[in-house]
């Protein structure tokens, strides 16, 4: 049996006693260690906090430090909001950024024109046509690193961070006390956040807003504040232009493209003794818009071309809001409205406020600032690539600074415009515009007076997602 590989023989008493003999510390330190490791909650007002150092001895020192904890998570919160706002700011200055011209140095435009891919092509929506250079990015781009904002950044984020991880070692400990402290802090600092915001927009209001809304749809935040205003132009509370525009409806407008034809840019009468006759003009050029573009309005040919002569007439003569129109004049004398845009107001302040979540300044009082509501822009498109939308804004703007018997030394004019109407908004950022908030397509219609075609009920996200661009302009009335 002793040649048999397989053969086992039994333990000596020897080996049990050495095994007995056996140092079991280590095995007993390792038990120790996962004990104290468990993830269960305990309520231990005597849990140390990031070292042995911070003990809590007493109830006292115990509230003590969950007070601290509190603080150092709203701390946390307000890091979090400052630095999306700053990189809101960054962006924003990056966007603006003014380069100097160098001698011998070829500039930008020169360089896209002369770029072998390079296409032109014309941007066109709602009447307003652009005509632009377009190159195809090659390859991902960067934005360069700025010694005036990288650094910052990195110091931001590197606090953020510490801040960060103390909140995590300080939910680590497995204490109650504390893991309520900290989602106390994150709670407060989360309301804090939102109130600082409300402050900052009663602080940074504007003193004249007029609104217009792009086909009743409806966008970066930028905000003027009183002493940046007083810098950039001198006047307290935004840009303003102290003159009416300069407008071009005192004279008929030409165009080499249009064989002969007169533009007159013109407010309509609402009480005029040819009232019908223009309520016609008015009307088909409505529908011509709802036909050509049915995706820039809120209502459908559909439904208006159903309205009865005394619904058109009603339109023009509705007390809030005023009409204007560019009319087209051939050398036979035949007239033709071919653009048009609407203002509503004045409206009050009660109605004007915009909702926090939009980023929008709160407006001044009624007695400080007329508020108006631009909406329903369209030029024909037979008669595009004339300018006439700017133009006939520019008139618009023209009759409010001129408005008499009001009291009020400013204007504030908003619009709301669909983020993907690029040319409009460009056309808007050239009229001096200026962008400041978001909205919804909800907000837009009932600042464009259509709160009719709001559906009932709960509303869909096509009406409560925040896209809309909104953007503002002022302007000062001639003392």
């Amino acid at each position: 049996m002793a040649d048999n590989p397989f053969a086992t023989s039994a333990p000596s008493p020897s080996s049990g006693d050495d095994m007995a003999g056996m140092d079991m510390s280590h095995d007993s330190h390792g038990s120790s260690s996962m004990g104290s490791m468990a993830m269960t909650f305990q309520n231990d007002p005597k849990t140390p906090l990031f070292s042995t150092g911070w003990t809590p001895s007493s109830t006292g020192s115990y509230a003590g430090t969950c007070i601290f904890l509190i603080i150092l998570a709203v701390i946390f919160k307000i890091l979090l909001a400052l630095k999306s706002r700053q990189e809101a700011r960054w962006l924003d200055a990056e966007l603006h950024r003014r380069y100097v011209a160098v001698a011998g140095k070829q500039g930008l435009k020169e360089t896209v024109a002369a770029h072998k891919d390079v296409k032109s092509v014309v941007l066109s929506e709602n009447g307003v046509e652009e005509e632009v250079l377009v190159v195809q990015r090659s390859g991902e781009t960067t934005r360069p690193w700025r010694v005036s904002v990288d650094p910052l950044r990195a110091v931001i984020d590197t606090v953020i961070a510490g801040v960060g991880y103390l909140l995590m070692l300080a939910v680590m400990t497995m204490n109650v006390g504390y893991f309520l402290s900290v989602l106390a802090g994150v709670f407060l600092g989360a309301t804090l956040r939102h109130v600082l915001l409300f402050l900052s927009h009663l602080s940074s209001r504007r003193d004249v807003v007029l609104a217009v809304g792009v086909g009743g749809g409806m966008i970066d935040t930028v905000e003027m504040g009183r002493e940046q205003s007083k810098r950039t132009t001198g006047v307290e509370g935004g840009t303003y232009r102290s003159t009416p525009p300069s407008s071009q409806q005192s004279t008929p407008v030409h165009h080499p493209k249009n064989d002969g034809m007169e533009y007159h840019f013109i407010k309509v009468d609402r009480e005029g003794p040819n009232i019908y006759a223009s309520a016609a003009k008015y009307k088909a050029l409505r529908l011509e818009a709802l036909r050509q573009s049915p995706t820039s309005f809120s209502s459908t040919i559909e439904t208006e071309s159903q309205f009865s002569d005394d619904v058109w007439v009603s339109r023009l003569q509705t007390p809030d809001k005023e009409n204007f129109v560019c009319v087209a004049i051939a050398e036979d004398g035949q007239s033709e409205w071919v653009a048009q845009v609407t203002l509503r107001g004045p409206v009050p302040t009660t109605e004007f406020l915009p909702p926090i979540e939009s980023g929008q300044p709160n407006p001044a009082s009624d007695e400080e600032v007329e508020k108006w509501q631009m909406l329903s822009l369209f030029t024909l498109p037979s008669h595009r690539g004339r300018k006439l939308g700017p133009r006939l804004c520019e008139k618009a703007f023209e009759s409010l600074q001129s408005r008499d018997g009001t009291g009020t030394p400013q204007v504030v004019v908003r619009i709301m415009v669909k983020p993907e109407n690029v040319a409009t908004l460009r056309m808007y950022d050239g009229l001096g515009f200026e962008r400041a908030g978001y909205c919804t397509l909800e907000e837009a219609l009932r600042a464009n007076g259509d709160t009719d075609l709001i559906p009932r009920g709960t509303l869909d996200d096509r009406y409560t997602t925040r896209s809309g661009i909104v953007m503002l302009l002022h302007l000062a009335r001639a003392k």
